[in-house]
């Protein structure tokens, strides 16, 4: 599979320390979504620590499989004083590069307390919970996302809003495209999964077990997720014994396998709603904390999911009546699929990472003093963009093969682009926007090739983009350009690419890796 990150095995990011929390009060999903984030962390080659007060025993055991050191704080109230005093006397130990903090209970003295000037500060919030903001970034990945939440943050921070930065764990990214557990094509069963978080303090789970077991008439095959955090799991089981289409799984890590199996969900509004965006699941929701409860009502704005409200409120009979509708209304589950579908493609830490890593607390200032550039692995997705882009004349005249490329051609091409492993190639984004791309042709040397939008020609970006890579490379680079294509020669001078060799068709340019090591 393409790596996630461009240049993983290029640029170590240094240490991260993460700040979050896990228990039953406090749930799981702090520390789960903090794992995705961790693990991109690593993808650049970067140590991560987890400091937590609070971390139960399995998923302090998960977090070591993930090779994410676990730091257990001494005993001190959360958000405290004295926790901020520790967590930033061990970042400064860790010699971090970049501290994260997720939790409710880190308002803005707890972030002014742990900021510093040799890393960066990113802030994980879910609905402007602090009175005021003291970070480099903040982070509310949640739809509905709106800046003005953020009104009391200071004026260099950079917020980052909205499902495009969700966080999925490296499981999910790897696992979807793998299709879903196939059944007999004659079984009418419906795969429901339940899956109420890793606590479920209020025991919502019990209650759905009760639907279900009037609902006699559906054909259903019922999968119940029980958290490690959840302390009605012996009373779940004993329920479940009386329902021969329910199953009960404990401790489970692989959560990709189980969207995929399932055809239809019942969760919780918290941050598993983007894994199951990403898989295109059709579920129906209940709030089961405040901080649900705009998530929740936004999906269901969007038509990606269908929204129970507060959990509270739920009656055995309403219970009943949404799992009887959206299990007997195919169209409808194919609609919340779609619409699911579109809200997360995959990237979100990758690109918070890109973020945390931009900023230069050291001078106070980004690190690219204009909107940041970051790279992505091209996906089928693109082929349209990517066949538009080519073919435009502009484009062409600067090509090495002229003509005009035929769809199904370049669609060959393009797979065996991205299923080889002699190429890569990357889509450059600015603000989320598609701007160009990139190639490198891998083999005793290293070849780069670039191209630039139409739309976002003349505004530099081919300089940062071509600057960016040789900035990053770890061996000599080649370039050609045809001799007619000042603009290319131009960047390529500009980022210290030297002349090898010319002929009417071709000149061809050496950037040593020598001199990426000397930029400061």
């Amino acid at each position: 599979m393409t790596t996630l990150n461009p240049f993983s095995e290029i640029v170590p990011a240094g240490p991260l320390l993460i700040r979050a929390d896990a228990s039953v009060a406090i749930g799981t999903g702090h520390v789960m979504r903090m794992i995705a984030l961790a693990q991109a962390w690593q993808r650049r080659r970067g140590t991560v620590t987890l400091a937590a007060r609070d971390c139960p025993a399995a998923l302090a055991e998960r977090l070591s499989q993930e090779q994410i050191r676990l730091y257990r704080l001494p005993d001190c109230q959360i958000g405290s004083r004295s926790d901020a005093i520790a967590t930033r006397r061990l970042a400064n130990e860790l010699g971090a590069h970049g501290l994260v903090v997720d939790g409710y209970q880190f308002a803005g003295d707890y972030q002014a307390q742990v900021r510093d000037k040799d890393y960066s500060l990113l802030v994980v919030d879910d609905y402007g919970h602090s009175d005021r903001y003291s970070c480099d970034l903040i982070l509310n990945q949640n739809l509905g996302a709106v800046p003005n939440a953020y009104a009391a943050c200071e004026p260099d921070t950079k917020v980052l809003l909205g499902p495009g930065f969700a966080l999925l764990r490296n499981e999910f990214l790897v696992s979807r495209d793998a299709g879903t557990t196939a059944l007999d094509a004659t079984d009418q069963t419906l795969r429901l999964l339940v899956t109420l978080g890793g606590s479920d303090e209020g025991n919502v789970t019990g209650l759905v077990l009760s639907a279900l077991a009037t609902i006699n008439d559906i054909p259903l095959s019922v999968r119940v997720l029980v958290g490690s955090s959840n302390p009605h799991a012996d009373h779940l089981l004993t329920q479940a014994t009386k329902l021969p289409h329910v199953s009960i799984w404990q401790h489970v890590s692989d959560m990709a396998s189980q969207y995929r199996w399932a055809d239809l969900a019942i969760a919780a509004g918290g941050s598993t709603n983007w894994e199951m965006c990403f898989f295109g699941l059709p579920r129906i929701l209940v709030v089961l904390a405040d901080n649900q409860r705009g998530v929740a009502a936004a999906l269901a704005a969007e038509g990606s999911a269908c929204n129970l409200g507060d959990a509270a409120d739920l009656t055995m009979d309403k219970w009943v009546a949404a799992i009887r509708h959206l299990v007997t209304e195919p169209q409808t589950r194919e609609l919340l699929a779609q619409k699911s579908r579109g809200l997360v493609d995959g990237w979100g830490a990758a690109r918070v990472v890109d973020e945390m890593l931009a900023v230069n607390r050291s001078s106070g200032s980004s690190m690219l003093d204009r909107q940041l550039l970051t790279l992505r692995p091209a996906r089928l997705a693109d082929s349209s963009l990517l066949l538009s882009w080519r073919n435009d004349p502009v484009t062409r005249q600067s090509s090495r093969q002229q003509n005009l490329i035929d769809p199904s051609d370049h669609e060959r091409w393009l797979v065996a682009t991205i299923e080889g492993t002699g190429r890569r190639l990357f889509i450059a984004e600015s603000a989320g926007h598609a701007i160009g791309t990139v190639r490198l042709d891998c083999g005793e040397t290293v070849e780069i090739s670039w191209t630039i939008a139409p739309a976002a020609r003349g505004r530099g970006w081919g300089h940062r983009l071509v600057q960016q890579i040789v900035d990053q490379a770890n061996c000599d680079l080649i370039a050609g350009v045809r001799p007619d294509n000042v603009a290319s020669q131009k960047i390529a001078g500009a980022a210290g690419f030297e002349l090898l060799h010319g002929t009417a068709e071709l000149l061809t340019y050496r950037r040593p890796v020598k001199k990426a090591c000397q930029q400061p």
